[in-house]
């Protein structure tokens, strides 16, 4: 009986250790399957970590060569992060600015309050605040102006993470902006003092024969009533009140005339003409694009200089662009004005504008220039005739060329080698 139920336990103990022999088996290669699939993600994750690594260094480095001031904030306005032309604004490295107040560090005392009340602006409102603009001025330095842009990082549940702030040096821009906005005043006071010119030509023109009829009624009145009556000579006086006036107002007029023809001393100079074309472009730019229309170049390279007061030809070449744009307002919902440039003697130098209006019929290119003379309902109508005043000061001719495609205006202006003076308004 003992050997019995020793054999039936060894053949137990045979079958539990058979069963341990392939439960080791089966947990080894699980094992083994198991530590495949951990390296093989380890792998993954050791390439994206790497991915991740390399796009942070371009997104670095595109940081750092944006030319932009770029930091990040927590939601208080504290640096969470920032590039280092950012910490080069504070004057300190990176890590030691990382930690500080936005305002503190990189902004002045006395823009510190506008700059908080900005980012509390961005940390609390759906919509983007305006843009801040900063002003720097440093030591030994000229002032810079930075305008800052931002945006707010929402979590899933709508809190904000983070604010990103982002400065671009805008100082090269507002002076041009000022050069055009001073340019702009002169050419507008030019244009007061050219209509106050051309006005007074007009009038002068129109009221001089009736006062001229008044005076002439007037003395012969004097002569008739100088034979006449006691009675009748007591209107002597009255008359000749009447003679004198109107005599005054003649001189009065022609004084007006000339004080507003004869102009100051010419300022003249040798000029780039293309570049004259392309200042007048420039000051009417936003009024082109306003109207959905395009300004077309073709301007003659090495074109030698003209003799000319810069601003008052530019005020010409804008009178006819804005002309042109009138001219395109009813026609074509998108027009182009077309200027072009080029030589048409060793003397002179051609302008020409063309536009995709209705063009003038023939007859109708030298009743343009008359004063007053408009098809609009706002505008006095002197444009052109200021223009064209302008141009023949100069030496120059400006006229219009009759044509069913399209407006098309020309004007000359002698090159400087050949024009030793240029004439007085």
């Amino acid at each position: 009986m003992a050997g019995e139920a020793d054999a039936i336990a060894l053949d137990t103990l045979r079958r539990e250790n058979e069963a341990l022999r392939r439960r080791a088996i089966e947990l080894e290669r699980s094992v083994e399957t198991r530590t495949a699939q951990l390296q093989a993600k380890i792998a993954e994750l050791d390439g994206k970590n790497r991915e991740l690594v390399e796009r942070r260094s371009v997104f670095n480095a595109a940081l750092e060569s944006a030319g932009l001031w770029v930091v990040t904030l927590d939601p208080g306005g504290r640096i969470v992060r920032c590039n280092r032309r950012c910490a080069e604004l504070a004057g300190q490295p990176v890590e030691n600015v990382v930690g500080e107040s936005f305002a503190t560090a990189l902004v002045q005392p006395y823009q510190r309050r506008q700059c908080e009340d900005w980012l509390a602006r961005l940390a609390g409102s759906d919509s983007e605040p305006p843009d801040w603009e900063q002003r720097l001025i440093r030591d030994g330095e000229e002032s810079r102006i930075v305008t800052w842009f931002g945006r707010r990082l929402d979590d899933a549940e709508g809190r904000t993470q983070f604010l990103i702030a982002a400065g671009r040096d805008v100082t090269e821009q507002r002076r041009i902006e000022e050069e055009v906005r001073k340019r702009r005043a002169e050419v507008a006071h030019l244009h007061r003092v050219y209509t106050a010119g051309e006005m007074a030509a007009a009038l002068a023109h129109e009221l001089n024969q009736p006062l001229a009829a008044i005076a002439a009624y007037a003395e012969a009145a004097i002569e008739r009533l100088a034979q006449g009556t006691d009675a009748q000579r007591e209107f002597l006086d009255d008359f000749e009140r009447i003679c004198a006036q109107a005599h005054r107002a003649g001189r009065t007029i022609a004084d007006l005339r000339r004080f507003l023809s004869k102009g100051s001393a010419s300022r003249a100079a040798p000029c780039d003409l293309n570049e004259l074309v392309r200042v007048a472009c420039e000051l009417v730019g936003a009024d082109v694009r306003l109207r959905r229309n395009a300004i077309e170049l073709d301007l003659a390279p090495d074109l030698p200089p003209v003799l000319a007061e810069a601003v008052h030809v530019e005020h010409a070449m804008m009178n006819l662009i804005v002309n042109a744009l009138d001219a395109m307002r009813e026609v074509v919902e998108a027009g182009t004005v077309r200027i072009s440039s080029h030589a048409v003697s060793d003397t002179m130098a051609q302008v020409t504008v063309r536009d995709d209006g209705k063009g003038l019929k023939l007859g109708e290119q030298e009743r343009v220039f008359e004063a007053f003379h408009t098809s609009r309902a706002t505008g006095l109508g002197m444009g052109l005739t200021i223009s064209r005043s302008i141009i023949e000061a100069h030496g120059g001719r400006l006229w219009a060329e009759p044509s069913s495609r399209g407006g098309i205006f020309h004007f000359t202006l002698p090159f400087a080698h050949a024009s030793p003076s240029l004439p007085r308004r």
